[in-house]
C-alpha cells in the first residue's frame, strides 16, 4: 500500500502543539496584525473552534455529498444534509476536547488520530487551502469552497504565473505494478533540480511500511536499483487540466538516497526524457543559496488516497485525488526539532512527503517537505541543509 507519512500520529511528537495553539489563539496571542496601511485580521483567525467553523465545516461536507450523490444517487432514508451538521457539531466539540487536553498538560501521545483530523478539519476551514493545479491556472480561491481563504486572494492572483511555473517542474511519483495486482498509484512528490534529476524524500522509495520502491545495492551505502517488477515514472502532467499533452519520464536510476540512519531524508532520481515524443521539460528549480526570513509560503504536493481515514472526516478536506495542488501556509515561529529543519502550517497530507517549498517572493526552494502532522506543524528541510549534505556534490 502506498505511504501515508502523515497518519503517523503518536509516538513521533516531541512538543507542545505549537501549529494548534497559534492557529486558535489559545495562548493569548492577537488576531491583529500591522500591514503598514493600518491593521487586519491574521490569516491564523485565532479563537476555539465554534458555531461559524461548524457551519463551514457542514458545507463542505454538504458539498462534497452532493457531488457523491450527483454521481452515485440518492441514498433512501438519509437525509445528508442533517449527517453533515451532525458530523461538523462532533468535530468542533472534539477539537475542542483535544485542546482543554492539551491546555491541561496531557500528552500529544494520547492525542488520538481522530482527535488530530478533528484539529485539522477545523483549521483547514480557517484558510489553509489546497488549490487544485489545472494545468496553465491555478484554481480560483473560491468563498465557500475555502473558507476563511480570503487572505490568500492577492497571493493566488499576483503569483500565479510564478506558481504555474513551480508547478509544471513538479511531478507525481507514479508507480505501475507489473505483474497487475494493485492499480496504479502516487507514491509522493519529486522535483527537477536538474534537466534529468529530480529530489524526493528517501521514505518516497523506502517507506517504513507499504511497497519499496527500490533495494540498496550490497556494499554501496547511498545508491540503489529500482525493482523490476514495478514500473516507475515521473508524472509531470498529473494535474487537473480538463485538455493538453501528457508529460512523463521514466525513471533510470537512483542516483543517491540518503542512508537509514542519516537524519536528511532526501533521494535524487534520474529521469530519461519524455515518454511523449517532441516534450520537453520545464526549467529546473533552483535550490536557495542564501537564508531568508520568509512567512508566507506555498508548498506543491500529490495528496494521495487515504484509506484509513474515516470518509465523513475526509470529506472535509475534498476527496484527495493524487492530483498536484499548492497549498499556501506560514511558516511558525517556533524551535524546529532540528538545526536543519523548519515547520510551516500549510495543508498537506499524505503524498506531499518530497514536495517543494518556496516562499511568494522568489522562485526559490527554501525547503523539502517530509512530514506533516495537524498538531505540531510541518516539516520541512531547509535549503542550506540540503547543499551541505553530500546530496549537495550533485546539486
Amino acid at each position: 500500500m502506498p505511504i501515508n507519512i502523515d497518519e503517523v500520529i503518536a509516538g513521533r511528537l516531541e512538543r507542545v502543539a505549537p501549529r494548534a495553539f497559534r492557529m486558535f489563539g489559545v495562548a493569548g496571542e492577537s488576531t491583529l496584525e500591522s500591514t503598514g496601511g493600518g491593521v487586519q485580521q491574521s490569516s491564523s483567525s485565532a479563537g476555539l473552534p465554534n458555531d461559524a467553523d461548524a457551519r463551514a465545516i457542514a458545507d463542505a461536507l454538504k458539498r462534497e455529498s452532493g457531488r457523491h450523490a450527483a454521481a452515485a444517487g440518492p441514498v433512501a432514508g438519509r437525509d445528508l444534509n442533517i449527517e453533515a451538521d451532525a458530523i461538523a457539531a462532533q468535530l468542533v466539540a472534539r477539537a475542542n476536547e483535544v485542546l482543554a487536553q492539551l491546555r491541561a498538560g496531557g500528552s500529544l501521545g494520547e492525542v488520538s488520530a481522530e482527535g488530530a483530523y478533528a484539529l485539522e478539519s477545523v483549521m483547514r476551514v480557517r484558510g489553509r487551502p489546497a488549490l487544485n493545479v489545472e494545468g496553465d491556472s491555478i484554481e480560483p480561491i473560491d468563498g465557500q469552497k475555502h473558507p476563511g481563504s480570503e487572505f490568500w486572494l492577492t497571493f493566488r492572483s499576483d503569483y500565479e504565473n510564478d506558481l504555474v511555473s513551480v508547478a509544471s517542474a513538479t511531478g507525481a511519483v507514479m508507480v505501475k505494478d507489473r505483474m497487475g495486482i494493485q492499480p496504479n498509484w502516487v507514491q509522493g512528490t519529486a522535483w527537477l533540480v536538474k534537466s534529468n534529476l529530480v529530489m524526493t524524500n528517501r521514505h518516497v522509495l523506502f517507506p517504513p511500511w507499504g511497497m519499496r520502491l527500490a533495494r540498496r545495492i550490497p556494499g554501496e551505502t547511498t545508491t540503489a536499483r529500482f525493482k523490476s517488477d514495478l514500473e516507475v515514472t515521473i508524472d509531470f502532467s498529473f494535474d487537473d487540466r480538463q485538455a493538453g499533452r501528457a508529460l512523463t519520464c521514466p525513471v533510470s536510476e537512483v542516483l543517491y538516497v540518503s542512508q537509514d540512519a542519516d537524519p536528511i531524508d532526501v533521494a535524487l532520481i534520474r529521469i530519461g526524457s519524455p515518454v511523449e515524443t517532441a516534450q520537453e521539460l520545464p526549467a529546473p528549480l533552483s535550490i536557495s543559496s542564501s537564508p531568508g526570513d520568509y512567512q508566507y509560503i506555498y508548498v506543491m504536493g500529490h495528496p494521495g488516497k487515504m484509506a484509513k481515514v474515516p470518509e465523513n472526516v475526509l470529506a472535509v478536506f475534498g476527496t484527495p485525488n493524487e492530483r498536484k495542488r499548492v497549498s499556501f501556509g506560514e511558516t511558525m515561529d517556533t524551535s524546529a526539532p532540528g538545526p536543519n529543519e523548519f515547520l510551516h502550517d500549510a495543508s498537506t497530507i499524505g503524498g506531499y512527503s518530497g514536495g517543494c517549498v518556496l516562499p511568494f517572493l522568489k522562485r526559490e526552494v527554501i525547503g523539502l517537505h517530509y512530514y506533516g502532522n495537524p498538531l505540531s506543524g510541518n516539516r520541512a528541510f531547509t535549503a542550506a541543509a540540503l547543499r551541505a549534505h553530500p546530496v549537495g556534490q550533485f546539486l
